[in-house]
C-alpha cells in the first residue's frame, strides 16, 4: 500500500494513533497479538494484518506502540536490506539502552529509525497541545514531520541522538514529575489524617507550587556551577526539620515513603561531611 502506515500494538495509545491516522485519510495497517483489539480500527477503515511482519511489509512507515521493546525486536531480525526504504518510528517506552538496542535491530534490517516518547494521554492524540519528543536522523524527522504533527501538534525534534527523548522522559517525567505527584498524594494523606480536608489543603499545595520554579532554578544553577554553599539553610538544618516532620507523620500513622527516602539521602550527605552545604549538594548522593 503506497504511503501506508503500519501501527504495531493496539493498546489505548496504539488505538488512538491508528484512529487518528484513519481520520486524516492515511492508509493504515494494524496488528496486535490479540486480533480482537483491531476490530474497532477495521470499522474505521484500517486493514488488519494477520501477522506483524505482514503489517510491516505492507507499509512505508511503521509505528511501534507495544508495551516493551522486547515485544518487537524479533520482527527486525531479518537479512540486511530486507526493510530498505521503510521508516520505523518507535513510540515504545523504554530505557535509553533499550531504545538504542532496538534502533540497532531496525537499522540492521535496512530501515531508517526515529524514536520518540509520548508526553500526553491517548485522548490528546491529534490535538495541537499533544506533545511527542523525537530523536534520530534529521532526514527521517523531516520526512515524517507532517505525519507526526498530525498525531501531536507539539511534536518536537531534539536532535540526532535516538535516546535523547528517553533520557528526558526518565529524568523529567519519571524522576521528577511522577515523584512530585506521589509527594502531593503523600502530603494530602497526612493532612487528611490531621483533619484538614482536600479543599482546605489545596491552596497551600498551590502556594508551594508557586515557590517551586525559583527554587528549582537555584538548585540547577548550583549543580551546574558545582557551588553548594548556602546562606539560607544547611543540610544539617534540613535533617533536623525532617526528624520533626517524620515524627508528625508517625503520630497519625501516615505513610511517609517519599519523605523517608529524602530524609535518608540528607542524612547520608550529613554523615559524609556535607552538613553545612545547601540542599543542592544532594545531587552527589
Amino acid at each position: 500500500m503506497e504511503n501506508a502506515t503500519a501501527v504495531i500494538g493496539m493498546g489505548l495509545m496504539g488505538t488512538a494513533i491508528a484512529a487518528r491516522l484513519c481520520t486524516i485519510g492515511r492508509p493504515v495497517v494494524v496488528w496486535n497479538r490479540t486480533p480482537l483489539k483491531c476490530t474497532p480500527l477495521a470499522d474505521k477503515g484500517a486493514l488488519v494484518a494477520k501477522t506483524a511482519r505482514d503489517a510491516i511489509d505492507t507499509a512505508d512507515t511503521v509505528i511501534l506502540v507495544t508495551t516493551t521493546t522486547n515485544d518487537v525486536t524479533g520482527f527486525f531480525d531479518s537479512k540486511p536490506g530486507q526493510l530498505a526504504n521503510k521508516d520505523v518510528v518507535n513510540l515504545i517506552t523504554g530505557s535509553p539502552r533499550h531504545i538504542r538496542e532496538l534502533g540497532d535491530h531496525v537499522m540492521r534490517a535496512g530501515a531508517a529509525y526515529l524514536s520518540g516518547t509520548i508526553q500526553c494521554y491517548p485522548s490528546n492524540i491529534g490535538s495541537e497541545n499533544a506533545t511527542i519528543l523525537f530523536g534520530g536522523a534529521v532526514d527521517v524527522w523531516q520526512r515524517q514531520e507532517p505525519l507526526l504533527r498530525a498525531l501531536a501538534g507539539g511534536a518536537t525534534y531534539l536532535g540526532s541522538k535516538v535516546d535523547m527523548p528517553n533520557i528526558v522522559d526518565v529524568g523529567a517525567t519519571a524522576g521528577f514529575f511522577f515523584s512530585a505527584m506521589g509527594a502531593c498524594l503523600e502530603a494530602v494523606s497526612y493532612a487528611s489524617r490531621e483533619g484538614l480536608g482536600v479543599g482546605e489543603f489545596r491552596p497551600f499545595v498551590r502556594q508551594a507550587l508557586q515557590l517551586l520554579p525559583a527554587q528549582i532554578d537555584m538548585l540547577l544553577d548550583a549543580v551546574e556551577q558545582q557551588d553548594f554553599g548556602t546562606t539560607d539553610a544547611t543540610l544539617s538544618t534540613f535533617s533536623k526539620s525532617m526528624d520533626l516532620f517524620r515524627s508528625a507523620f508517625a503520630d497519625v500513622d501516615a505513610p511517609d515513603l517519599l519523605l523517608a527516602a529524602n530524609h535518608e539521602r540528607i542524612q547520608a550527605a550529613v554523615a559524609a561531611g556535607d552538613g553545612e552545604q545547601g540542599f543542592a549538594a544532594l545531587c552527589r548522593y
